[in-house]
């Protein structure tokens, strides 16, 4: 996009030159020169030095202070020697480098913003008025028309620079969502299809199977989270609860979230998270065909998600069973993560009547 701008700039300079080599042509054929063949020196200098400058500036070496300085040092010389070819009367009357002499200006505000541009202009303007002699009706509308120039070019310089950045913004999120959508189906096909069997069947290996299954089962949620990609909605250290809970809805998940963002601190949400994700996975290997539903409340010192399904359920003694027996998912991934939230987490179940999971975690953390 900035090689574009300095293009446009650089022709505009092209442009400027050949117009004031057709009033220089104009102006001898009427015979109002004093020292014609100085016009002629003048022009060849413009016509130069514009060679010079365009090549210049193709790189963005050309377009740093020294040739920018440079640039409008030659643009004053130009106007100052446009002096030595006409009587005072004409250099009153006009100026042979007319819109030429105020391209620097205007390559200053593309370069380095609108305060640039406008100090270059103020230093063309005022030469301007020192080589004519006083601050005529065509000096001041000259002078705001290049600083109107000088601040549509900044702002639209501006626009173009954000629009290219968001373009390439988009194009490097496409180019990421393409391979881990490529990579994902890799990883599904693979590891997540190994440590789901490890999950299922573990528990059958007896205390140390336990512990495997759990540990395979959070490793497959977290992985799971990182194929599925930044869906978290971490924005400057919080995260939109409604959001992370929302993608959990599934065949045989219902999920009722709040219709507003729930936003609380990025460790508290995802520990939540993975507390719910823990519950749900319990659901699957317990209660295969069991709905689920997960609520998610919002209070004001308090965040609380319920996972409830309509599974067989179990006799209450059974979770401090599978805990003395050393099978800690509940415990751990459930209880444990809650309890270093400075929160709490209870499992109520009957048989046949399904079990509720009620997660409760304080927006500050308590001991």
């Amino acid at each position: 996009m900035d090689a574009q701008l300095w293009r446009g700039l650089s022709l505009l300079r092209s442009l400027a030159l050949a117009w004031s080599g057709a009033l220089a042509v104009w102006i001898h054929v009427a015979g109002d020169y004093t020292h014609p063949e100085r016009t002629w020196i003048v022009i060849a200098a413009m016509a130069g030095w514009t060679v010079v400058i365009t090549r210049a500036q193709r790189t963005p070496a050309g377009r740093t202070w020294p040739w920018l300085g440079a640039d409008l040092v030659v643009a004053v010389a130009v106007l100052v020697a446009t002096t030595t070819a006409d009587t005072p009367m004409l250099v009153a009357e006009r100026s042979l480098p007319v819109l030429w002499a105020a391209v620097p200006a205007l390559a200053a505000a593309l370069a380095h913003g609108l305060t640039a541009g406008l100090a270059s202009a103020t230093i063309i303007v005022a030469t301007t008025a020192l080589v004519r002699g006083a601050v005529t009706g065509t000096v001041v509308a000259n002078g705001v028309l290049l600083v109107f120039s000088v601040v549509v070019l900044g702002w639209v310089a501006d626009l173009a620079r954000s629009a290219e950045r968001e373009r390439i913004l988009a194009e490097e999120v496409r180019a990421r969502d393409a391979e881990r959508r490529r990579i994902g189906r890799i990883v599904h096909d693979g590891v997540l299809q190994v440590l789901a069997q490890v999950a299922h069947r573990a528990p059958e290996l007896g205390h140390d199977g336990q512990s495997l299954a759990a540990a395979a089962a959070e490793q497959e949620i977290a992985l799971r989270r990182l194929v599925a990609g930044d869906e978290t909605g971490v924005v400057g250290g919080e995260v939109d609860l409604t959001a992370l809970v929302a993608t959990l809805a599934a065949a045989g998940v219902t999920v009722s979230p709040p219709a507003e963002p729930v936003m609380v601190g990025a460790d508290l949400g995802l520990e939540l998270d993975a507390a719910v994700r823990a519950a749900l996975d319990n659901v699957r290997r317990h209660a295969p065909g069991a709905h689920a539903w997960v609520l998610l409340e919002d209070d004001i010192d308090e965040v609380r998600v319920v996972v409830r399904d309509d599974g067989p359920g179990f006799e209450p003694s059974r979770l401090d069973e599978a805990q003395s027996e050393g099978r800690l998912g509940v415990s751990e991934s459930i209880r444990g993560r809650l309890r270093d939230l400075g929160g709490s987490a209870s499992v109520r179940s009957t048989p046949g009547a399904g079990v509720v999971v009620e997660l409760v975690a304080p927006r500050s953390r308590r001991d």
